[in-house]
């Protein structure tokens, strides 16, 4: 991960976990202190959660776009690699249930077959074995075939890839936050603030 994403990611965790220590705290804004400067009796102590919710939206904000711009690419090939690893043994037998001469080094991956429309292409072995010649074949896939193993690929990126915790964790706790202390009865939500 670049550090520039890393630092979004630690703010975005930062300003959510402010924010649910206050809900579950049920804090009420009565002092506050800010590099060494104590704020006592607030004419309006809205302004700080007001504050703090536009500081969550500003990091998840950058935290989107750090992802989209660094970290997307990465995100994508664990899940590639993941769902390779799963379903390409299953593509392999159905090929092999088919032809026994199989030329096993040229069968294109899950990758290519999804996007030539579910047309797995290989290649197979055809003659006598002093005249061989290698024929290319293709075989539409239906996603019955292989559905259970892109279940096992998507499990397989979940749990054993860094996906989760570095990129969609962060991005569930504020939107869980969001909607518990956004939409509450404690005084800090968006109907306390804004009413």
């Amino acid at each position: 991960m670049t550090e520039s994403f890393l630092r979004q990611r630690r703010n975005l965790f930062v300003v959510s976990g402010i924010f649910l220590f206050c809900y579950f705290a049920k804090v009420d804004v009565s002092q506050l202190t800010i590099i060494g400067v104590s704020f006592e009796g607030f004419g309006n102590p809205e302004a700080v959660y007001l504050f703090l919710w536009i500081g969550l939206g500003y990091f998840f904000y950058r935290f989107s776009i750090y992802f989209y711009e660094d970290e997307f690419q990465k995100f994508k090939e664990y899940f590639e690699r993941e769902m390779e690893l799963s379903v390409n043994p299953r593509l392999l037998r159905l090929v092999s249930e088919k032809y026994c001469d199989l030329n096993e080094n040229c069968l294109h991956s899950y990758k290519f077959m999804k996007k030539q429309g579910w047309l797995l292409k290989y290649q197979i072995y055809v003659g006598e074995e002093e005249r061989r010649t290698v024929e290319s074949v293709e075989t539409s896939v239906r996603r019955t075939e292989i559905w259970k193993y892109e279940v096992a690929g998507l499990a397989r990126f979940l749990l054993f890839t860094p996906a989760i915790t570095n990129y969609i964790l962060p991005a569930v706790v504020t939107i869980y936050v969001f909607w518990l202390c956004g939409f509450s009865n404690w005084s800090g939500a968006f109907r306390a603030i804004f009413t």
